[in-house]
Parts: C-alpha cells; sequence; structure tokens
C-alpha cells in the first residue's frame, strides 16, 4: 500500500499535502521506524565501544563493499578494523571517546600512513595497550597481534599520552603484570610527525623522539639509495663460483671502463644475510660493456610485445662502482651494515648509503651501534628495512669522538674481513685455515687448535669493539636510560669454534657463526677436493685454476689429477681413487710420519665405523656432495656422476675443466673397469661359495656377492646413460650458469639436496 501512495506522489503535480494522501496507519507502521532508525544512525554519541571485523581489501571483501569503502573512507580502506575506527569517530560527538580492540598493523605498516597522519591530527590517544599476540585463545594463536586504544575526538597541542607495552608477556604462563611496569611510555603523539611513515612507535620514549626533532638527519650528510633490477636473474645473476675468473672485473671505478674489456661478470651487491661491518660478497651480474645486455633487455621484450611484469631497472646507475655502506633490505634477524669498496653494483635488496666521504666510518658505526634498536628495528618490526627510516636516521656528529669511532669501526671491518677470507667461498680466499701453518705445525689437530685460539679471539676482540663503540654512541645520544651497551654474541658475526654440538650454548645454537670442528674438518676436505683437481694449489695463494690458461708450474708439492676424473668407490679399484687421492694430500701438508694419527683424527671428527680410511671412504661416498652443494648454495662446482642408491658407480669432475669429450672418457676408462672389475669380483666370490666355509664365511660372502650384483645391475643401467651422453659431447658455456648447465646431463648426474 505504501509503495502505492509513493507512486502516486511521483505522478502527482507537487501539491499535495504528504500526510494527507497517506493514512495516518501507515504512517506508525511503516514511516516512523524508518524515521526511528535514520535517528539512531545519524545521531552523535559520547561514547563508542567495538571490537571490529578483520577484513582486508586485498582478499577478504566482496566486490560492492570493496567499492564502497575505497569510496568512503581514502585513507582507512585497507582493513575493515581501520574503516570502523573513522566510523567511530564520525558517530561521536566532539569531545566525545572510543575505544576499539584491532590488531596493531596500522601503526606501523607504510599502507596506513595517511591514515596514521589523519588520526594524529584529529585526535588525542589517552591510552594503548599494547597487548601482542595470544592473548585471545582461537584468535589467531601466536600469529595475530593485538592492540586495544581509547581515543578522544579533540584537538590539543600536546597531551602525553599513555602507553603500555605488553608484546612480550606470556599471556599462556599468566605472568603478573607488575613484572612489566617499566614498560609504561608517557609520549605525545605530535612528536611522531617526523617518525619515518609517521609509525607509532611509542616504544622509542620520548628522549629518542626528540632526537628527530633536533638531529640533522642521515640523508643530510650522504644519499640512500636502492639499486638495479635486473628482472631476471637466472639471466643476468650469478654466483661467482659458477663462472671463468678471468671473466670477472674486480675493481672497476666506473661502467664506461668496461666497454671493451675481456669482461662480463661484476661484483653485485645482492643483500644477503645478517651480517656486519664486512662480507656478503658471492654474487655477480652481466654488466658487460657497461651493461648493454641488461639495459637492452627490456626494450626488447617491449618490441617482442611481450607483456612487462616483472621490473627491469637500472635505478640509481650514476651511483654503480662507488664506495658505499650497504644494509640487506629484507632481513630475518637484526639489521647491519657492511663495507663495500669502489668496484660494486647494487641490487635493489643490498641497499646503498653514497657520498659519505670524511664521514664514512663514523656513520658506519652509528648504524651498526645499538641505537639501530631504536631509530631502525622499531620501525621495522617486519624486518623490512625500507631507506625510508635510513634517509631519517638522526645524525650527532661529535667532533671530539670521531677519531676513536673511525679506530673501532676500521678494526671491525679487518676482523669481520679476516673472517671472510678465511672460507673458500670469498674469492679473496688464499688457503685453508688448517692448512696454513704446515711449516711449523704437523698435525691436523694441532692446526685445528690454533685456527680455534684465532677464531675464538677475533670473536672476544670483535665483541669489546662493539660494546665499546655502543658506550661512546649511548654517551653521544645520551640515551643512557634507553640503551645498555652490551652486544650478545648471537649477534657478533664472525665465526665461533666449538668442538661439538653438546657444547654449544643455547644462545648460540642454529647460528650460522657457530661452526663445530666437525664442520672444519669438513672444509679441509672440500679445500683438499680443490687441490686434488687444481682449484687450489699448496704452492700458491688463493685460486690456482678457474677457467683460462693450465699452469703446471702453479703444482709441485701436490700434482692435481690429470684427467678430470676423480672416481669414489666402494672399495680401492682405481688408481687415482678419491680416498688414495686425500691420503697422499694429509701426507703432503703434514709429512708422512704424522699421516696415520692425522688420518685416524679425521675420521674421529666424521664419526663412523672401521679403520681410519673406510671412515673418510663412507663420508665422501654418503655426505661429501650433500656437504658441498651446502657451501656452494646447490650451485655446485665439483659435479658427481651418479648412478643411484647402490653405490654402482660415483666419480667426481670440476667443471671449470670440463671437455665435451669426459663424458666419453669417463665411460671408457672408468665405467667399463669398474664394470670388469664387479665380474671378476662376483666370479671370485660365486668360487667360494662352492668351497667349504664356516657359517659365518658364507653369510658373509652371500651378503657381499648380493650387493655386488646389485651394484654390477645398477652399474649396466647407468652405463647405456652415459653411452647416450657420450656420444653428444656436450659443450658447456659457464656463463650459463650451473643450474642450467646441471640439466644438460639428465640422470647422469646426483640431484642437488
Amino acid at each position: 500500500e505504501l509503495e502505492n501512495k509513493i507512486e502516486q506522489l511521483q505522478n502527482a503535480d507537487g501539491t499535495g499535502n504528504l500526510l494527507d494522501m497517506i493514512d495516518t496507519e501507515t504512517i506508525a507502521d511503516t514511516l516512523l521506524p524508518l524515521i526511528k532508525q535514520a535517528k539512531y544512525l545519524s545521531q552523535k554519541y559520547w561514547i563508542c565501544v567495538t571490537n571490529p571485523p578483520y577484513l582486508s581489501v586485498r582478499g577478504g571483501m566482496n566486490t560492492k563493499l570493496n567499492k564502497y569503502v575505497t569510496k568512503n573512507y581514502v585513507f582507512s580502506k585497507n582493513d575493515m578494523f581501520t574503516v570502523f575506527m573513522d566510523v567511530c569517530y564520525a558517530m561521536l560527538k566532539d569531545d566525545g571517546i572510543y575505544s576499539i580492540v584491532n590488531q596493531h598493523s596500522w601503526m606501523f605498516l607504510s599502507g596506513f600512513k595517511k591514515f596514521r597522519e589523519t588520526l594524529y591530527d584529529r585526535n588525542v590517544i589517552l591510552n594503548l595497550l599494547h597487548i601482542g599476540a595470544g592473548a585471545f585463545e582461537g584468535i589467531g594463536g601466536e600469529v595475530v597481534q593485538s592492540v586495544a586504544c581509547v581515543f578522544r575526538k579533540y584537538r590539543l597541542a600536546s597531551y602525553n599520552s599513555t602507553f603500555l607495552d605488553l608484546t612480550h608477556f606470556k599471556w599462556k604462563k599468566y605472568i603478573q603484570n607488575s613484572k612489566y611496569i617499566d614498560n609504561i611510555y608517557f609520549i605525545s603523539i605530535k612528536e611522531l610527525n617526523k617518525i619515518p611513515n609517521k609509525i607509532l612507535c611509542y616504544q622509542l620514549g620520548g628522549n629518542a623522539i626528540k632526537k628527530y626533532n633536533t638531529c640533522k638527519r642521515l640523508d643530510q650528510f650522504a644519499d640512500p639509495r636502492v639499486g638495479m633490477a635486473t628482472g631476471e636473474n637466472e639471466k643476468f645473476v650469478r654466483l661467482w663460483q659458477e663462472v671463468e675468473f678471468n671473466k670477472v672485473g674486480i675493481g672497476y671505478l666506473r661502467g664506461t671502463d668496461t666497454i671493451g674489456k675481456p669482461v662480463k661478470w661484476f661484483p653485485y651487491n645482492k643483500g644477503g644475510e645478517y651480517r656486519r661491518w664486512y662480507g656478503n660478497r658471492t654474487h655477480l651480474v652481466d654488466w658487460e660493456n657497461d651493461g648493454y645486455n641488461i639495459r637492452t633487455f627490456k626494450e626488447e621484450r617491449l618490441q617482442k610485445g611481450e607483456i612487462e611484469k616483472k621490473n627491469s631497472e637500472c635505478w640509481n646507475r650514476e651511483y654503480y662502482f662507488l664506495e658505499s655502506i650497504s644494509w640487506s633490505k629484507v632481513s630475518s634477524n637484526r639489521f647491519s651494515v657492511r663495507y663495500y669498496e669502489p668496484g660494486f653494483i647494487f641490487d635493489v635488496a643490498g641497499c646503498s648509503i653514497f657520498g659519505l666521504c670524511d664521514n664514512l666510518f663514523y656513520i658506519m658505526g652509528a648504524l651498526n651501534s645499538e641505537l639501530k634498536y631504536l631509530f631502525i628495528e622499531l620501525l621495522s618490526p617486519t624486518l623490512n628495512f625500507e631507506t625510508g627510516a635510513i634517509k631519517s636516521f638522526p645524525i650527532i656528529i661529535a667532533k671530539s669522538k670521531e677519531r676513536i669511532i673511525n679506530d673501532i669501526v676500521k678494526k671491525c671491518i679487518n676482523f669481520e674481513k679476516i673472517d671472510w677470507d678465511s672460507f673458500e667461498t670469498s674469492w679473496d680466499f688464499e688457503e685453508h685455515p688448517l692448512v696454513k701453518n704446515r711449516e711449523i705445525v704437523f698435525t691436523i689437530q694441532d692446526s685445528y687448535s690454533l685456527w680455534k685460539k684465532e677464531c675464538n679471539n677475533r670473536f672476544s676482540s670483535l665483541k669489546a669493539n662493539e660494546e665499546e663503540l655502543n658506550k661512546v654512541f649511548i654517551n653521544i645520544y645520551g640515551l643512557k636510560d634507553e640503551l645498555t651497551p652490551e652486544v650478545e654474541d648471537k649477534d657478533i658475526t664472525v665465526h665461533c669454534l666449538y668442538d661439538t654440538k653438546d657444547v654449544v650454548p643455547e644462545n648460540m645454537k642454529n647460528n650460522n657463526y657457530a661452526l663445530t670442528k666437525r664442520d672444519v674438518v669438513v672444509s679441509f676436505i672440500s679445500y683438499a677436493v680443490g687441490c686434488m683437481f687444481g682449484r687450489y694449489s699448496l704452492d700458491v695463494p688463493g685460486l690456482a685454476f678457474a677457467g683460462g690458461m693450465w699452469d703446471t708450474g702453479k703444482y709441485t708439492s701436490y700434482i692435481p689429477d690429470a684427467d678430470n676424473i676423480i672416481p669414489i668407490s666402494s672399495d680401492e679399484y682405481f688408481e687415482d681413487d678419491i680416498v688414495d687421492r686425500f691420503v697422499q694430500f694429509v701426507e703432503a701438508v703434514y709429512g708422512k710420519d704424522t699421516l696415520e694419527e692425522n688420518l685416524n683424527f679425521i675420521a674421529s671428527v666424521l664419526g663412523g665405523k672401521g679403520t681410519s680410511r673406510k671412515v673418510i671412504r663412507d663420508y665422501f661416498l654418503k655426505d661429501f656432495y650433500k656437504d658441498h652443494c651446502k657451501i656452494y648454495q646447490k650451485r655446485p662446482i665439483y659435479w658427481l656422476f651418479d648412478s643411484g642408491k647402490k653405490n654402482g658407480f660415483k666419480a667426481l669432475m670440476y667443471i671449470h675443466r670440463y671437455q665435451p669429450d669426459l663424458i666419453a672418457r669417463l665411460r671408457t676408462q672408468y665405467v667399463f673397469e669398474q664394470q670388469s672389475c664387479y665380474r671378476n669380483l662376483i666370479e671370485m666370490d660365486e668360487k667360494l661359495l662352492d668351497g667349504e666355509l664356516t657359517s659365518s664365511e658364507r653369510v658373509r660372502l652371500n651378503k657381499e656377492l648380493k650387493a655386488l650384483k646389485g651394484q654390477d645391475e645398477e652399474l649396466r643401467k647407468y652405463e647405456e646413460e652415459v653411452h647416450h651422453y657420450a656420444d653428444m659431447m656436450l659443450p658447456m658455456d659457464l656463463d650459463d650458469g650451473v643450474k642450467v648447465n646441471y640439466e644438460k646431463f639428465g640422470k647422469l648426474l646426483a640431484k642437488i639436496k
């Protein structure tokens, strides 16, 4: 009936009286409830309280809701819990109060920056309880981080809000709140305007927040920049060990210097794992002829009509090859900066700071000191260290402290450089630590003891220097109440040695810088294999051969394998058997008199049953390749030809010495020879079984015969594969990288794990 009345009104000339045309009963039953509802929705309240829904604009909202929210709540649209904060504000009378419980992401994520600006401008936070995770059972468990706040719709020039931090509260253990009374902060949100991205980082405390308002910003001294995005890392980026080292351009000062030079690959700063002061020099980028290939890559794809889905940009190219300090944009650990001398190109993940001149080491010290906790880490709770936080870092240059700070920083860099270069994953590696003292030490155990002492002394010295640096900066910034100078062992990024896993302290467990005696012995074995192939030499420091021309004059003390094929067998079937070659290497390093003592030490560390040679053989058969792939980040440089689980045939080759006829030689000189050995051994065991034997001898021989037949059958099938590839005479271009080249050889090679 009401619809009919409305239709009549629409068709009328507009001169009639609405009340005359709609009867009283209709008004009472239909219009009045609507009017009352409209009144409820439009009226203002003194208090609003809500626990809003969590519904993200990117994943949870349907199209209709998304469109409505995007149009009407421009700054709070990212999630319904912030939309509800806007709605509560709109429903309040002036000077009214609203209280809300929601997720804490609005306090710091960059997508809520504009929302925070508006919030600070028109509200006062009366108090905020930062609850953290685990307070509400069944709601996100230990993932959802909650916060409860009370806001007042009022503009005050200054008001000290109360913040209580319970993010470290163990809710399930019901620890008394009084223990956390020190985690109360009184901050005016008006003081947060100069905090990067307007992050609601009350934990800084008023003293630290004032530094943003009184100190110069870091970007007034230097230029923090993001670097290159190749758009196709698999095409343009390599680990440095993959390519011929004579094609690597070390120490170039500008891109134009590369034009016309026989170099293709250049040091590439890609960020990397948590490490301070120096290191993470593992990657190379194709910058041949001043980056011609990368610079034309995007243009070529666009010309072909390909959709540009990936970034391919050479951002801040004028900074390439310049001296810098750098940090990893994304980390699973704490913030850290490292020194890079001239000659590096930098990646978007290896963000860098340039133009520091005389202030380079001073500012590097500030960024690596505990100041970073307040001025970077608290502003980056997702461990995504954006340039905005770095640019805004407050800098105080204390002239009277410059010299001592610069000296400490240089010492820290040197400690880290020595540590980094002690491992073969550094291109400045010269010789293994257990080998460098061979002229004065004749046992590997004594070499290990010296190396352990050196590492642990360096660890302690670096820690002492970092703590001294913290004291200096805490005093300069006047933050004695906010920070302490102590550095935890787990935050020191040079290696520390422990004899076994059992003695590793709890706070160092699963730490990449805590090595055991076994780790050191495994690295010694890796170095030995490098000497077997001629990658290293006991007679010259550093890389002896990684592509280019072979020089026999570099090898006197220990001669590398002649044919670039070293078999790994379950028994000694070949003259160049890997265990035999390893024994010769240990003898060349430490001498004949202590050979057995040294082999026993190595075997005892590796663990296993049997003689020292058997334990070492078992290691090469079962664990060497797994360890090698781990050391070289699944881009092995020694490749394992592997017939299968029964160890019918295994052999290593060094990719930098690969020739297209290698597989043919592998087949004729090793696979056929191994097959012949199996046939002879099987025939011999069968004859022995025909004779008179004790029960135990017969059991042993049957077991041995079964294993030999299994290996023989496995090798027979493998030989067919080898034959196929031997006829192909496959070429290998090291510039293509390990991944591409490895796939060419199909089932011949062991799986990379």
